[in-house]
């Protein structure tokens, strides 16, 4: 059963680590777990930081549609993950903060195997999904250079609450997507998208406006 992965011996070992490391001490209000499956790459002056009540379940599977994969956090130099809830990150997520840069996650969001490279700022607000295969990059991975002066800066992404995000969809540097949206499977999010609305296609649009959503 996937709740028993918990009671591993060295996911609370880890969680015990991970919890002193970060929070200096073991509060139970505030908790970081992750599976034994999970590679944790961690500058020595990164930060993860949960605020009051927070809580991190990370790399572990928990329904039937779930399979183990390999996990990866991967935190550079005065890098920060914050975490103002308590958030879901599922087996096969790769993240990747880059250095002094900052990944916050807001409360009851859900992920499944999303891939996130922070490269500058990303935020997602409070009671967020996202589906399977979802990516979210703050930059393109590589400078592109034009007569010597870079033409490709990395720009902060911004997710508001309850957005929810459609298995395979791409959300890229610079975009703001509004409160209450949905971006459908498969979009690719090049711009903003409004509040209360549903975008679709690559480039994504439009296709539906004044929309609400329940989990």
């Amino acid at each position: 059963m996937p709740k028993l992965s918990y009671l591993c011996p060295l996911n609370i070992l880890r969680a015990l680590y991970l919890n002193l490391k970060f929070n200096k001490n073991v509060d139970l209000s505030r908790l970081i777990l992750t599976n034994k499956d999970v590679e944790l790459s961690l500058a020595s002056s990164s930060k993860i930081v949960l605020e009051k009540g927070a809580r991190l379940n990370f790399g572990f599977f928990t329904h039937i549609f779930s399979k183990r994969r390999n996990s990866k956090l991967i935190l550079e130099e005065d890098a920060s993950f914050v975490l103002t809830g308590k958030a879901m990150i599922q087996s096969g997520a790769m993240i990747f903060v880059g250095r002094g840069k900052t990944l916050k996650i807001g409360r009851s969001t859900f992920t499944s195997n999303i891939k996130i490279l922070a490269h500058d700022d990303i935020t997602i607000g409070d009671n967020c999904i996202f589906g399977w295969e979802c990516q979210i990059f703050s930059g393109d991975g590589h400078p592109i250079y034009q007569e010597e002066s870079i033409i490709n800066k990395d720009v902060p992404v911004v997710i508001e609450d309850n957005v929810w995000v459609g298995s395979r969809a791409l959300i890229l540097k610079g975009v703001r997507v509004g409160k209450g949206s949905i971006v459908a499977a498969g979009a690719v999010v090049t711009k903003d998208v409004p509040p209360n609305c549903i975008v679709a296609g690559n480039p994504a649009k439009v296709v539906k406006e004044n929309i609400s959503w329940k989990e």
